[in-house]
């Protein structure tokens, strides 16, 4: 089994490429990696990939806090192929995505990836289950 490894990249790199054409194949309305929205400028994505080959990432955006209307940051995507589940990536993904975006919200259908890490779930809506990511959570 060879070694995968998660890093940030930059917005324009190669690897930022293959992760949208990943995320893109997933859900199809994500066309595009936010690097900034409404002067709130948002964290580049992270990669995991094993060689060069892209087999996961997370990417952001903003929306409005939950239950708020101040802007706040989102994790807009997470995905890791099925054929690499189960090895630990996406709480990776998740462990750095926290440390670049301590404050951080998503939309999930799998909260048990999210409150294992210490993610707390924030209320229920009709396309999954809100988690967020804060020390005041």
């Amino acid at each position: 089994m060879t070694m995968v490894t998660v890093q940030q990249v930059g917005f324009g790199s190669a690897a930022a490429v293959r992760l949208l054409a990943l995320l893109n194949a997933h859900w199809s309305d994500l066309t595009h990696l936010e690097t900034e929205r409404d002067g709130m400028v948002i964290p580049q994505p992270f990669v995991a990939q094993e060689g060069n080959c892209v087999v996961g990432g997370g990417s952001f955006s903003r929306y409005t806090r939950p239950g708020g209307s101040d802007p706040v940051v989102w994790l807009n995507a997470l995905y890791v192929l099925p054929s690499h589940r189960g090895r630990g990536i996406a709480s990776q993904l998740l462990r750095d995505c926290v440390r670049v975006a301590p404050q951080l919200y998503a939309l999930t259908d799998i909260p048990a990836l999210y409150t294992q890490l210490g993610w707390k779930i924030l209320s229920t809506d009709p396309d999954g289950i809100v988690v967020g990511w804060n020390h005041s959570v």
